[in-house]
């Protein structure tokens, strides 16, 4: 058995070996894992093939054992930028692993509140520990994976019983809205094609669904804001950063999409900066009308929450699909297709 004991680290219970009954918690354990469109057998063979740039040099480690495959990361033509990436690129790999297998899941979740430690005897003082000694970067990604896990399965019971209201629209498209505050918010505009995804984020959540039909569109509509009403309350000084928005669905948006991007560059204080699944750089902006996460590079509103906006990102699993879709929305930017603020009335001027 892998050892369990009191140590390092007060008060808690420590897993300082991941072999044996926790041998599920090392990257050489066999467990299939899709990241960025590839499937491997382990998480060591997704990792090592992450250190090449071309996407068809990494499809040849797909078919490899863990060993194979960290042998053959050591002879690859390493990507510039693999030590600012590495750790994302680990933690993103992790949490894959655990969210693609419910079985493990499950076992790294019933290690409760231990602190994970990978000690080894092979002199890895970088992703564990040698003796005690390390930083030990994989078992406190482990631990911050774990944690995520635990609030979306809390997150999960909060939403058990709350209603989805699927309204199909007069223009062919369907309008997703759940209650908030008192008032219906509208969480997602799909294409009919795009529907199925649309509704399973938050079936998977825990919601129920009402389908409303396009005669009850004129009645529901009644009462929502307008992109003004949106953005009033916006404009603020000091530390601030640039926000684009968008008449369409989200970068994320599965299937056919038209992105018709405006000019609202609109100024905000309260905001952090963050990276979201598959290393997609976003800003998460926590009060106003303007609440919500937004995806940097092409400057799409993509969610409420982080811990939602992950969720739906691994859902969807296409991750070439959604580079590509924000690739393409992040050159809309640059088009005569924008309109200036003063045409939509925003209470900020043009940067």
């Amino acid at each position: 058995m892998g050892n369990v004991m009191n140590g390092t680290v007060p008060g808690k219970c420590i897993i300082n070996s991941f072999r044996d009954e926790y041998f599920f918690l090392s990257n050489f354990y066999l467990a299939n894992v899709t990241h960025d469109g590839i499937s491997y057998g382990s998480n060591e063979a997704a990792f090592q093939a992450c250190k090449v740039v071309d996407p068809k040099d990494r499809k040849e480690f797909a078919f490899l054992n863990p060993s194979e495959a960290k042998r053959k990361g050591r002879h690859v033509r390493l990507r510039g930028d693999w030590e600012q990436v590495k750790e994302q690129i680990m933690y993103d790999i992790v949490l894959c692993k655990f969210t693609q297998n419910p079985d493990l899941k499950a076992k790294l979740l019933a290690t409760g509140d231990a602190y994970l430690e990978e000690g080894n005897t092979w002199g890895d003082r970088t992703w564990g520990t040698v003796d005690g000694q390390g930083k030990n970067l994989l078992g406190k990604i482990l631990m911050e994976v774990r944690q995520v896990l635990r609030n979306r399965e809390a997150g999960h019971a909060a939403c058990s019983n709350k209603e989805l209201v699927v309204l199909e629209r007069s223009n062919t498209w369907y309008g997703g809205y759940v209650m908030r505050n008192g008032r219906y918010e509208q969480v997602f505009n799909s294409h009919p094609s795009c529907l199925f995804a649309s509704i399973k984020s938050y079936t998977d959540k825990g919601y129920t669904v009402k389908c409303l039909d396009s005669s009850m569109e004129e009645e529901f509509m009644k009462g929502r804001e307008s992109l003004k009403d949106f953005c009033e309350g916006c404009i603020a000084s000091n530390d601030t950063v640039t926000i684009w928005r968008y008449t369409s669905t989200s970068p994320f948006s599965m299937g056919p999409k038209k992105t018709y991007p405006i000019a609202t560059q609109i100024k905000l204080a309260d905001y952090d900066q963050c990276t979201l699944s598959g290393g997609f750089k976003a800003v998460v902006v926590h009060q106003g009308m303007a609440k919500g996460v937004y995806e940097m590079e092409s400057g799409g509103l993509v969610g409420d929450t982080v811990a939602m906006v992950n969720a739906d990102i691994e859902a969807s699993g296409d991750m070439d699909m959604m580079k590509e879709q924000v690739r393409k929305a992040s050159e809309l930017r640059e088009t005569a297709q924008m309109v200036s603020n003063e045409e939509f009335g925003l209470p900020v001027k043009e940067a």
